[in-house]
């Protein structure tokens, strides 16, 4: 298997049956990382803050804290599930994706969210600008 970036910066991951596991939280700030491997399992906080990161995997899954603040991504995937709390403050994010799931709070300060999907399933607190 080809090494990821993540890996050829010395990250740690775990092969297990086609996903690539992280055991513990994974601060990637000031990195440079720009991509994040598909199939990627994070078993703690991902803290991508400030990274070049411009996209997430489709299959990612974050079973901490998902930490998105000032990244160029402007779209999550369908069905992303995070199970601690998810911050999108002062992204490019305009819309929240179908299938949702944040176990602990959603943070959304300084983002142009008008509307939350119907779906949207938050396990803590909602904190957004007043609207």
């Amino acid at each position: 298997m080809k090494a990821t970036e993540l890996e050829l910066r010395g990250v740690k991951l775990e092969d297990k049956d086609g996903r690539l596991y992280y055991n513990g939280s994974l601060d990637l700030r000031g990195s440079g990382i720009e991509t994040l491997p598909r199939g990627l399992v994070v078993e703690g906080a991902l803290i991508l803050f400030g990274t070049r990161i411009k996209e997430l995997p489709a299959d990612l899954k974050v079973d901490g804290m998902l930490d998105l603040r000032f990244t160029k991504i402007n779209v999550l995937p369908a069905g992303l599930k995070v199970g601690g709390a998810l911050i999108l403050s002062f992204t490019k994010i305009k819309v929240l994706p179908d299938g949702l799931e944040v176990g602990g709070d959603l943070w959304m300060y300084g983002i142009k969210i008008k509307k939350l999907p119907p779906d949207l399933k938050v396990g803590g607190e909602i904190y957004r600008d007043k609207q």
